[in-house]
């Protein structure tokens, strides 16, 4: 073993250069292993993955129950539409010439047990607060017509106004879209359920039902969950001008 300047240079290293280039590196490293690296890079990717998965499940929950809360709140606006207007059922005055009827009849309330689009499943003579718009006012008897038409494979509540005095023409306005289904349940008098009413039979004549129930149904599939249902109760009672 050669000696040089106190360093001690085994047999198989012709001089120190090649002593010092066979050394083990001992002094700190300056970088990553290509593992490392990949190690890394896999834990920050799933990290993100799950960080991303929450964000888009936060995100579809959070529209979910914005579009539901619209629903609810046009279905609530819908129904209490309809009670506003069973509970403002009115004699009608001269009910032959305002209905084109040979019988004079004092209230006018019919509910269609047949789901026909072309006739309106609930009609009743009252006298609402009508709408137009920002304008809403007084405008004397009506005869109201609710009605679901089809519309794109779904169904439509529409709300037809008649005037008996011809103050404004005749509309309908949409009051809901994507309706599944409407049940109308009457009570009369004697606790008796009916799914039908007409006050121009002799059977109903002039008599109110003691209570009606509505329950609507919205169809779920067109927002991506299960039907929404509203239901309301209103006692009529037709108002008799002094």
């Amino acid at each position: 073993m050669a000696r040089t300047k106190g360093i001690n240079i085994p047999p198989s290293c012709s001089s120190l250069k090649d002593f010092q280039n066979k050394r083990p590196y001992t002094g700190e490293r300056k970088g990553f292993t290509l593992l490392e690296i990949l190690i890394v890079v896999l834990i920050l990717a799933t990290v993100m993955s799950v960080v991303y998965l929450g964000f888009a499940s936060a995100t579809k929950v959070s529209s979910q129950i914005k579009v539901e809360s619209q629903v609810y709140r046009s279905l609530r606006t819908a129904i209490h539409r309809i009670v506003e207007d069973l509970e403002a059922l009115h004699t009608i005055p001269n009910s032959k010439y305002f209905l084109k009827t040979d019988k004079a009849i004092k209230v006018y309330l019919k509910v269609a047990e047949s789901g026909d689009p072309e006739e309106p499943f609930l009609s009743f003579v009252a006298d609402p607060l009508v709408a137009f718009g920002d304008e809403v006012t007084d405008k004397g008897p009506c005869l109201i017509l609710y009605a679901l038409r089809p519309w794109e494979g779904a169904l439509l509540l529409t709300r037809g106004v008649v005037p008996l005095i011809p103050i404004f023409s005749k509309r309908e306005d949409i009051l809901l879209t994507n309706v599944k289904g409407i049940d109308i349940t009457l009570v009369d008098k004697e606790n008796m359920e009916r799914k039908a009413w007409d006050t121009t039979t002799e059977l109903q004549k002039d008599q109110l039902p003691k209570l009606i129930n509505i329950k609507v149904t919205i169809d779920g599939k067109v927002f991506g969950y299960e039907d929404i249902t509203l239901e309301a109760s209103v006692a009529p009672k037709a108002w008799f001008p002094d």
